[in-house]
């Protein structure tokens, strides 16, 4: 059944996301509780079946991801999910992906027309979404990421990070260690993007100088290959915002 779902290159979108979701149910035969552990902070929050569906489009996604031309349609439905939870930037960043699907995909007209259509929607929906910040959960959050992070479990950090991003998106420190993380578990397009997120809102006119010592100073445990990749990143940042710069 795998195989079907991955040979199959012609005919419509429809009938291809069709079969992946056959393939799933084929193979989604461990229980919520087993893999609870993989799941995204938020998600795990949730209703049973909202973890249910997050696990099986995530799979699909991953199946999907293995066709020589990929599907929008599971990145679409994995967005609604995260708009639903409350990660609007999960959200947006599958629309996205979804919208460059779309545009290289060999579709027709009229489905392509329709799909674009859809991302539309979505995404006047998802614009209208109120953002939220809660630091102190944030902060929770990030010193149990800090605390896995410097004892090498990366796997276990990843999602307080995640978590800690997605409820103070921004704050640098956060940005930095998730990218960080996301690095050393060879995942280098997102962890670029955070570690560019980080950048942003460090050279911000809104940043004040204190927040920009506090980042460099909980970043002085970082040391090495990683910290120089990070630098990379941020070295425009003023470098006289540094801690030792403005003793």
């Amino acid at each position: 059944m795998l195989e079907c779902a991955l040979q199959v290159q012609k005919g419509s979108s429809y009938h291809r996301w069709s079969l992946l979701l056959i393939t799933l149910l084929g193979i989604m035969l461990v229980s919520d509780r087993a893999c609870a552990h993989d799941l995204p902070l938020l998600i795990r929050k949730h209703s049973v079946e909202t973890r249910r569906a997050f696990r099986e489009i995530t799979a699909a996604i991953a199946l999907n991801e293995k066709l020589s031309a990929p599907l929008a349609d599971p990145y679409i439905a994995r967005a609604e999910i995260w708009t639903i939870v409350g990660n609007y930037e999960g959200a947006l960043e599958d629309y996205l992906t979804a919208v460059r699907l779309q545009s290289s995909s060999e579709v027709n007209l009229a489905e392509r027309a329709q799909a674009l259509e859809t991302l539309t929607t979505a995404l006047e929906r998802l614009a209208k979404q109120p953002v939220t910040q809660y630091p102190i959960e944030a902060e929770e959050s990030f010193w149990l990421g800090v605390k896995e992070f410097r004892g090498q479990r990366f796997k276990s950090a990843k999602p307080y990070f995640e978590e800690s991003v997605r409820l103070k998106p921004q704050d640098a420190s956060y940005r930095a260690f998730l990218a960080l993380t996301l690095r050393r578990l060879g995942e280098e397009e997102p962890a670029n993007r955070h570690a560019l997120s980080a950048r942003g809102i460090l050279r911000h006119p809104d940043t004040r100088p204190d927040e920009i010592r506090g980042f460099h100073r909980r970043l002085e445990g970082v040391a090495g290959v990683e910290r120089q990749w990070l630098q990379r990143h941020i070295d425009s940042v003023v470098h006289t915002s540094s801690p030792s710069a403005a003793q």
